[in-house]
């Protein structure tokens, strides 16, 4: 695979007098029913929480050891009405080095864990995986974003979608872990298009329960797909004998070829907690 550095994608960019005439995104509304978002705590973000939960000790529900607070969705996207023709654009997957820094002009929030930069069919593409802490009412509040992001002609960064996860007012500690791999960027299904794979675990915990486990595919085109469950964790230390499944998310019945055998793999790869 080739690759290219950033600022060789820029200055190809900059010879070109092409005028834009690109339409502003429209938001798509947050898959949450707290129109409040990243910032709900506390009580709120358990009438928030709409997707599966993050966890909790368990004795805040004995009946299911991994749930509890989870105040945001896994995915916020924005769907832009069309994508134009950027000239930084290439017929394939193309890496770039981003030597584990932010480009010029893309603002990270938190501390930046990962991230990966490519050209595909709709241009330059970034995306970033960062986490931080947020006001907490009581104990602690994290986040993890993910940034799935394009190179504007005009130099400006614009987000395709966002990937989010918030374990809120946790006494105990707090596990908010993304996993990447070789698999983070791949077109699966080789059409041209970058696709973004990533892995998180997510709750807080008193014990060596499971907590919350994703495996999250996303592309450009603002579609996306999941597989949720919870990790596998060794209650003796050597036999993975407690959580470990996940369920599949209804979109995949639609998507392209390879989108789930690829997803399930990550998920075997990613999914085992060592404690």
């Amino acid at each position: 695979m080739k690759t290219l550095t950033y600022a060789a994608t820029l200055a190809a960019i900059a010879t070109l007098a092409l005028a834009c005439d690109d339409t502003n995104p429209d938001k798509a509304k947050n898959e949450t029913a707290e129109a409040t978002g990243a910032e709900t705590t506390g009580a709120d973000a358990k009438k928030a929480a709409s997707d599966t939960p993050a966890t909790q000790t368990n004795a805040a529900k004995k009946d299911a050891p991994g749930a509890a607070t989870n105040a945001v969705k896994d995915d916020d996207r924005t769907r832009p009405e069309h994508m134009e023709q950027d000239p930084s654009a290439t017929d394939t997957l193309v890496m770039m080095d981003l030597k584990g820094k932010a480009p010029e002009g893309l603002e990270v929030k938190g501390d930046l864990l990962h991230i990966y930069g490519w050209t595909d069919k709709y241009g330059t593409r970034v995306f970033a995986i960062s986490r931080y802490e947020t006001a907490s009412k009581s104990g602690k509040t994290m986040m993890l974003l993910g940034r799935f992001t394009g190179l504007e002609g005009d130099g400006s960064w614009s987000d395709t979608r966002l990937f989010k996860e918030q374990v809120a007012d946790c006494e105990f500690d707090i596990t908010l872990e993304p996993h990447v791999g070789d698999w983070a960027v791949q077109d699966i299904d080789g059409d041209g298009i970058g696709e973004v794979t990533f892995a998180y675990s997510a709750g807080c915990r008193s014990d060596v329960s499971p907590v919350t486990h994703k495996v999250l595919i996303g592309a450009a085109d603002a579609e996306k797909y999941a597989l949720r469950g919870d990790t596998a964790v060794a209650a003796d230390g050597k036999t993975y004998d407690m959580g470990g499944e996940f369920k599949v998310d209804g979109a995949f019945a639609k998507a392209p070829k390879g989108f789930k055998a690829h997803a399930e793999k990550v998920w075997k790869d990613t999914v085992r907690e060592k404690m």
